[in-house]
């Protein structure tokens, strides 16, 4: 804090040596002893030039660049005064909704595709294919999505045929209609809400588990069972014999274990066609993770009864990239400019986690990239503001201004900074949305600016 109270006091020092100098200026202009009088013809508005040599006027230049400096000097002061601290904006990274996504999936019961049923037909619960698939063989067997002989553990097969059968409805006809599971275990059927719960939150929460038994069955021999046969339907295949938690996913495996389902027609009940090609989905993931698409396979929307949806306004790769967000939870874009493409994605389909995740990526390289790069790279970052701020990234467009600001002997050198007048940069800036220490660096950025845009204009008169 030592640095900060000596710049306050050589602000309080600068004051009166500004009110000296203003008045040294205004007696070098004879004949004029009234400074702002004269000064009207040299004003922000009016040309830059002398009116002896036609040419611009380097006393009322570094009269202008002093003025400008000196506010942002006293601008400075109060800053620092008032204990508000010039730095460069954090970005706040969302934690992830992951697991409560997929809990939500199972309460809302929303394009559930499997009825969990008793001995007697009675209906128990509805589940989703995709996701009880995704972390066991064993429901992969029973929906079809690998055969018997594929299967190299024989455990497998015995467990989806011993614990549930299929029933086969014949006026249902329809390919992707609730495929009816009977549940034979008596005792399964009695805590089967527990053990949904227990995979749709990933899968790992074994002692959460075991207390909801304990809970619901009084006898302990009948919650160890339970618990054993849980491991051995979660159990993947060629993994050993024995049923242990160790072959269970974890909370991170789980998000893997749903990638692998990612564009792949396995079990896909929707396909999107982008541009030249076709993504095959899953209607459960996409209404979990992404709330426009839950509305839009709901209700009386065309696409809820549509299997071949076209999508307009996005490329390919930035699709493929967004679907992978929402099946493995990850965001890996290839450069600054998709991972713009994919925040203008995210913000279009209200995936707010995955707009912060774009907006770190980018500050994130920027900060990476040395000044020789920043230098010689075509990337216009005027052209990223403008796209952050119409798509409701504030806070990105406050971090690049600040950037800009850091960075503006780089900058300033660039064909889109350059062709800015000072009005147009000044409205850029947007002050009432940014906060109060984005205002010093926005006035410290445009005396340079100011003087570019000046210099056009003498130039311009000259010319004429």
């Amino acid at each position: 804090m030592c640095h900060f109270s000596l710049l306050t006091h050589i602000s309080c020092i600068f004051f009166p040596l500004h009110s000296f100098l203003l008045l040294v200026l205004s007696s070098k202009f004879k004949g004029k002893p009234t400074m702002p009088s004269y000064l009207c013809k040299y004003s922000m508005v009016g040309p830059l030039l002398d009116p002896k040599s036609n040419k611009p006027g380097t006393t009322t230049l570094t009269f202008t660049m002093f003025l400008f400096f000196s506010a942002a000097f006293c601008l400075l002061h109060l800053t620092y005064t008032f204990g508000i601290v010039e730095r460069m904006p954090v970005l706040q990274e969302d934690p992830s909704r992951y697991e409560s996504d997929f809990q939500g999936l199972l309460v809302h019961r929303q394009c559930a595709d499997v009825i969990f049923c008793s001995p007697s037909l009675e209906h128990l619960l509805e589940a989703h294919r995709i996701v009880l698939c995704s972390v066991s063989d064993v429901f992969m067997v029973l929906f079809g999505g690998k055969s018997a002989h594929h299967v190299r553990d024989s455990c497998v097969s015995k467990t989806a045929s011993d614990l549930f059968a299929i029933y086969r409805e014949l006026s249902v006809t329809a390919q992707y209609s609730p495929v009816r599971v009977i549940v034979k275990d008596s005792l399964l059927c009695s805590c089967l809400s527990d053990i949904l719960h227990f995979i749709y939150s990933g899968a790992h929460q074994w002692y959460l588990l075991k207390q909801q038994l304990r809970k619901r069955i009084e006898d302990p021999e009948d919650v160890a069972r339970i618990i054993h046969t849980v491991r051995c339907i979660l159990k993947t295949s060629g993994k050993g014999t024995d049923c242990s938690p160790s072959h269970c996913p974890e909370p991170w495996q789980f998000c893997r274990a749903l990638g692998i389902f990612f564009n792949t027609p396995l079990l896909a009940d929707v396909i999107f066609q982008v541009q030249d090609i076709t993504i095959p989905a899953h209607r459960a993931v996409l209404v979990a993770r992404c709330d426009v698409m839950a509305a839009m396979f709901s209700g009386s929307y065309v696409e809820a009864k549509s299997f071949l949806i076209p999508i307009y306004g996005i490329s390919k790769d930035t699709f493929l990239c967004f679907l992978e967000y929402l099946y493995t939870d990850c965001c890996c874009p290839a450069s600054i400019l998709q991972a713009m493409s994919l925040l203008v994605c995210s913000e279009m389909y209200q995936v707010y986690r995955l707009q912060r995740l774009c907006e770190h990526y980018i500050i994130s390289q920027l900060q990476s990239m040395p000044s020789r790069e920043l230098a010689t790279t075509s990337l216009s970052l005027v052209s990223l503001i403008r796209k952050a701020k119409f798509h409701n990234s504030e806070h990105l467009a406050t971090w690049l201004l600040h950037f800009m600001a850091v960075n503006y002997l780089i900058f300033s050198q660039k064909s889109d900074f350059q062709d800015l007048s000072a009005s147009k940069f000044l409205l850029r800036c947007n002050f009432q949305h940014l906060q109060q220490p984005s205002l010093l660096l926005c006035i410290a950025l445009a005396p340079p600016v100011l003087y570019r845009v000046w210099g056009y204009n003498a130039k311009a008169e000259t010319n004429v």
